[in-house]
């Protein structure tokens, strides 16, 4: 064969190979595009999902919270037979017709959110499928026909009476306001919401006639708050009631609802706990909180909501005082805790997970400058900075009773007066572990008994705990310093300007430093000039520096 003829058969061939290569590079490349405009479709297709639910977070939530907030009345608070049963003319309208309005809101914002992603392919990102199945179980709830016909709304009905209720305003989907829903007189509409109108009458003249249908709403609606606002930032915890008719439906309580001892206004529930001999589970609190400050009986109840928020005692039992240690008020002795636990009803049950926060993993000690975070009965859910430990603190606790704690943790103020029993909860990543146990509040500084101590002395553990023990070691101070914050007790702890005294960071120019020093809170800083000499707090004592902290009294609150 001629060399040319080779070199012709080889190049063709190469030519070949050369052009299958470049096809299957072309392939790969137009696979690669695609995957690529797939992946950026899906994006897009997110955020626009996000978007629309972002747009129409606010008033879903308060739509929802509007309505569990009217079948709660209805249910508990006896709301058709004070309004429309004894009500007059006027409170008889109203009691019906806003009642009608609220449910009719409801289904006017499903429908909009239906509506702006009814072409979107949801897809399966978590938190979308999340929301999509409590609109559904929700939905559910209301065209269920296996409950009894009160309250019967088929998915139908329920998208017609929430078309009827929408408007168009610059673009945007709105609900009509009530006003406008008392004009709207399409017959159809009146015919569904007669239905609803007969079904209130009915539960008005005949109050132990609960809905379970109602019941079941709540609670689902009360879910979906919690979703949308798992922090508590719209609405507050201590406003997420749920309600339990059924002996055999267990009713789950979160931590930093309200609850108290039937004497007391209210505070909030800390955590749940397990006792560590019987695996009992139990709820966390204090004991101003569980026992009215060592007035109460063990078994005595306590009732959710709270007696300020309108719970009775018999009616609204939802735990009995299981135990408690005594709070000392004796100007000699020192506490080291505020704290009580009880046990809950038969049918009750509380969560393990705190709104916004996730499942206590087990408890850690406080050391200086720990991002600490809580959720309370009021302040819903807040992040503040450790800025003292093992703090000697005097507090009030009303009808002139003073008592001291001893090694007690001092935040920046986090928390507000009803917040008492709320859990501080380490912010570091990942952790969540419990640190302290909030019990007392100044103008400046939020107060908190050490976690460690009320466990071991309590015999208690979080279900959460994976080990018996910290992680880290319990902090020990150094000797000098120890021996010069005793001393600093001994000298203040009776005068009336004194508040507490611990370890914490020197504060120099207005800022705080790394530097470690003892501080001392006073009720009202003042310069020496104006003091006597015996309230003069000194500056260093055997080489440890000392700074003085203006905090306002501390009261239990």
């Amino acid at each position: 064969m001629e060399l040319s003829l080779i070199v012709a058969i080889i190049s063709a061939i190469v030519a070949i190979f050369s052009a299958i290569l470049s096809i299957r590079g072309q392939l790969t490349i137009e696979r690669e595009k695609a995957k690529i405009k797939e992946r950026d479709d899906e994006r897009k297709k997110r955020d626009q999902i996000e978007l629309i639910i972002a747009k129409y977070r606010e008033p879903l939530i308060q739509a929802a919270f509007d309505l569990q907030s009217r079948i709660y009345n209805i249910i508990r608070q006896e709301f058709l037979q004070i309004y429309y049963v004894n009500g007059n003319e006027r409170e008889k309208l109203y009691s019906i017709e806003n009642t009608l309005y609220l449910f009719s809101q409801y289904f006017a914002w499903t429908e909009i959110i239906r509506v702006e992603v009814q072409y979107l392919d949801l897809g399966e990102e978590k938190a979308t499928q999340t929301m999509t199945n409590l609109l559904d179980q929700i939905r559910h709830l209301f065209a269920n026909d296996s409950f009894e016909k009160l309250f019967l709304v088929f998915k139908g009905e329920q998208r017609a009476i929430g078309e009827q209720m929408i408007m168009s305003y610059g673009g945007d989907y709105q609900c009509v306001g009530f006003a406008s829903f008392l004009a709207i007189d399409n017959k159809q509409f009146q015919e569904w919401l007669s239905i609803l109108r007969n079904d209130l009458i009915t539960l008005s003249v005949n109050p132990g006639k609960y809905s379970e249908r109602l019941v079941k709403l709540h609670h689902a609606l009360i879910s979906l708050i919690n979703f949308l606002d798992p922090k508590g930032l719209r609405i507050p915890n201590s406003k997420r009631f749920t309600i339990n008719h059924s002996t055999d439906e267990k009713q789950i309580l979160y931590p930093g609802q309200s609850i108290g001892h039937y004497r007391v206004t209210g505070g909030a529930l800390g955590c749940s706990v397990r006792d560590k001999k019987t695996n009992v589970e139990l709820i966390l609190s204090t004991n101003s909180v569980l026992t009215c400050v060592n007035a109460a009986k063990i078994g005595d109840p306590i009732i959710y909501p709270p007696t300020f928020e309108g719970g009775k005692a018999g009616k609204d039992d939802s735990f009995y005082l299981e135990r408690f240690k005594p709070i000392v008020f004796d100007s000699e002795k020192s506490n080291k805790f505020d704290a009580a636990l009880a046990r809950p009803r038969e049918n009750v049950t509380v969560s393990t997970t705190i709104p916004g926060v996730g499942e206590l993993r087990g408890y850690t000690f406080a050391r200086l400058g720990l991002q600490v975070k809580m959720v309370g009965r009021i302040s819903n859910y807040a992040e503040s900075t450790i800025v003292a430990h093992h703090v000697f603190l005097k507090v009030n606790y009303g009808n002139d009773r003073i008592a001291y704690f001893e090694d007690q943790i001092v935040t920046t103020l986090m928390a507000r007066p009803g917040d008492v029993g709320s859990i501080l909860i380490s912010h570091e990543t990942n952790t969540n572990k419990a640190v302290g146990l909030l019990f007392a509040n100044s103008g400046e500084h939020s107060f908190y008994n050490p976690i460690d101590k009320i466990i071991e002395e309590l015999e208690v553990y979080f279900p959460g705990q994976k080990s018996p023990s910290p992680d880290v070691d319990r902090p020990v101070i150094d000797r000098k310093i120890s021996i010069a914050l005793e001393k600093l007790i001994t000298e203040n702890r009776s005068k009336k300007n004194f508040v507490g005294v611990g370890v914490g960071f020197r504060e120099r120019g207005g800022k705080m430093t790394s530097e470690e020093c003892l501080v001392v809170f006073v009720k009202i800083k003042m310069p020496i000039s104006q003091l006597a000499q015996e309230d003069v707090i000194p500056a260093n004592m055997n080489g440890i520096n000392i700074d003085v902290s203006g905090s306002g009294p501390a009261k239990a609150v």
